[in-house]
């Protein structure tokens, strides 16, 4: 089982499955934890470098207005 856990600062995740697809994207602020039963977690703390890895994947972040 893979976590994040109360992390100090708002932190950006990317979740893969066993053949590297993404399964999950998110963040988690102090007061939460994010658990999966995935294999992999990509942690970012820098929002932009966690949209440009979602950019890589094939994922596009639609702004709500």
């Amino acid at each position: 089982m893979q976590e994040i856990n109360k992390p100090t600062i708002e932190t950006f995740y990317i979740v893969k499955n066993e053949n590297g697809k993404v399964k999950a994207y998110g963040s988690v602020t102090p007061d939460l934890v994010m658990t999966t039963g995935h294999p992999t977690i990509l942690s970012f703390i820098d929002r932009q470098l966690w949209l440009n890895q979602l950019e890589i994947e094939g994922i596009e972040i639609v702004k709500a207005i």
